[in-house]
């Protein structure tokens, strides 16, 4: 029988870290800002930065190896683009 509240990590994973949220401003509370929200965006990453959209209008910006969040900027608008480099 499956059982969908069962989680078992996958020791094949090449997972390294996981984002959907940080406490930026380090008052205890994760804001509407601080929180990765589901994305129809592919991710860019150059010199080391992951830079991410999300959904509802913010742009992500952390350290591609760590996780580390450098920034969020909320562009005021859905984002139903990707992010370039050029």
């Amino acid at each position: 029988m499956f059982n969908a509240n069962i989680v078992k990590e996958n020791p094949n994973s090449a997972c390294v870290w996981h984002y959907d949220a940080s406490d930026q401003n380090g008052d205890g509370r994760i804001s509407f800002e601080e929180t990765m929200h589901r994305t129809v965006s592919t991710a860019v990453v150059d010199d080391g930065l992951l830079i991410v959209p999300d959904f509802s209008g913010l742009v992500h910006c952390l350290d591609a190896k760590t996780g580390h969040v450098h920034w969020t900027h909320d562009i005021l608008a859905a984002t139903w683009a990707s992010a370039l480099v050029a």
